[in-house]
């Protein structure tokens, strides 16, 4: 998408990017991540001037997900958040080796399906008792997590407008600040756009007839979908009052 006038970003102004799913289609828990099959928010902007920025990503904190599922404690708390930042300490020699096996030939260098998901199987529950010993991905597997709708409710809320953990990186792929920093959703009014009557619509709301032979006004909701062929659909939604 182009703007049509040029928007000036100033210190202090925030931009938000907003995807929607829709995965009711689905039997089991779409995860976030980087494949088809994995729902991910991403978009690229372009800007002038040129600053030593590369990417800036954001995230609910794991304590936003535990405080709503129940989730009261968890095995190595301190090696989890380390885990979930990417802030694992790389074992160069370790590295080192792989590095030359792949360059002698003697280790495999295929692709492997990277599930950013399965992160949260290294997140175990300690307490409450219903969860001792469960990891966070099985919890978030299970349909019965999801049949509480007051659960998935409060979920989703807080994960869209709940506090967010923010990390940016430059183009060395060096973090800009060394702590993520927690930001809010920013509060704002949103721009609504004019709805204009339709003029089909407002003559028959408009239209006299005979009191013996009065016919329920037409208010259909429709609206109309295109198709690759040059086709296109119409739907619409009546009222119940509508119907006769």
């Amino acid at each position: 998408r182009i703007l049509k006038e040029e928007v000036t970003i100033l210190p202090g102004d925030t931009l938000i990017t907003e995807c929607n799913y829709d995965s009711t289609r689905r039997k089991q828990t779409t995860f976030g991540g980087i494949g088809t099959e994995e729902e991910m928010c991403l978009a690229f902007m372009t800007y002038y001037p040129r600053v030593n920025l590369s990417v800036c990503t954001s995230t609910p904190p794991m304590e936003t997900i535990f405080e709503t599922l129940g989730i009261q404690d968890i095995y190595n708390k301190e090696k989890i958040g380390r885990i979930l930042q990417g802030r694992l300490e790389v074992n160069e020699e370790d590295e080192t080796e792989l590095a030359s096996a792949l360059r002698n030939g003697s280790a495999s260098s295929e692709v492997t399906e990277v599930l950013l998901s399965h992160m949260l199987r290294a997140v175990v529950v300690k307490a409450p008792e219903k969860f001792l010993n469960t990891s966070l991905y099985k919890i978030l597997l299970k349909k019965t997590t999801w049949e509480e709708s007051q659960a998935a409710e409060l979920l989703q809320e807080k994960v869209v407008f709940g506090r967010h953990s923010t990390s940016c990186r430059t183009r060395e792929d060096a973090r800009v600040l060394e702590q993520p920093q927690a930001v809010s959703y920013p509060r704002f009014s949103a721009l609504k756009s004019p709805v204009e009557q339709c003029g089909a619509r407002k003559q028959v709301q408009d239209q006299q007839v005979n009191d013996n032979n009065r016919l329920p006004l037409v208010k259909f909701l429709h609206r109309v979908v295109m198709e690759e062929a040059d086709k296109y659909v119409m739907l619409w939604t009546p009222r119940k009052d509508d119907i006769i």
